[in-house]
């Protein structure tokens, strides 16, 4: 398999775009959906005190009650508005990696999936993760074959993967929750829900940081080795529009 990747290479690397700042913002903006799960954490928590007294039977003022609404309101809001930011910027970044990767030599998917495919029901569950494992091996493969270092090993793709299909089931039972809840023991239960999955996204988002990271830096590092041999065109290669 190896082999055939390497035989297989088109170099048309002067058609390769920058891709780090966009590297960058989509860690920021994963970085800020973190701080906001950390705030999330402490809001639900005192949600949860203030449903807890109710069950019990102590009513407080309702400048208390309609406090904690508002105050919820607007960090789902605002959380909201962040994280689809934040899926934008990811989208942008992946999508350019595969391009880059695709120019570089021969890829499974046409550059369009690795965007499309996060909203294709079923497909979204395994294709988004083998394209991060194509660009990953590809890439590492790709400076393997340039300086002779071996990168790879790829054990936070799992990892990550993984956490994001959790979180996600986890989410969608989150909003089934809160949509039903009728009851002060139902708010109850669901606030603890968006507890646990508050706490799951962190480290979430930390391996997302990494994966990010990690592949950005070897990006640069291929960028850097194309930098040091001769560049072939081949004009026979088609290129897809790219964003």
């Amino acid at each position: 398999m190896q082999e055939e990747l390497l035989d297989n290479k088109i170099y048309n690397k002067t058609l390769v775009r920058p891709n780090d700042q966009r590297a960058k913002y989509a860690q920021f903006l994963i970085l800020v959906i973190l701080i906001l799960d950390l705030v999330s954490i402490f809001s639900s928590w005192m949600q949860l005190n203030l449903l807890n007294k109710l069950n019990a039977g102590i009513i407080p003022d309702d400048s208390v009650l309609v406090s904690n609404d508002l105050r919820e309101m607007i960090l789902g809001y605002v959380y909201i508005a962040i994280y689809i930011v934040s899926i934008v910027t990811f989208l942008s970044w992946f999508r350019r990696a595969y391009y880059n990767l695709s120019q570089r030599t021969i890829v499974k998917y046409t550059n369009g999936w690795a965007a499309g495919a996060w909203f294709v029901p079923i497909l979204s569950l395994f294709r988004p993760v083998q394209i991060m494992a194509e660009m990953w091996y590809g890439t590492s493969l790709l400076i393997a074959n340039k300086d002779g270092r071996d990168e790879g090993k790829r054990g936070i793709i799992p990892a990550w993967w993984t956490l994001w299909i959790i979180s996600n089931l986890l989410a969608n039972f989150v909003r089934r929750s809160s949509t039903n809840a009728a009851s002060v023991d139902d708010f109850i239960f669901s606030t603890q829900a968006d507890i646990v999955l508050s706490i799951l996204s962190i480290p979430l988002c930390l391996l997302a940081i990494l994966l990010i990271r990690t592949y950005n830096q070897k990006e640069l590092e291929l960028l850097r080795l194309d930098q040091d041999e001769p560049r072939i065109a081949t004009s026979s290669f088609q290129v897809e529009d790219e964003f």
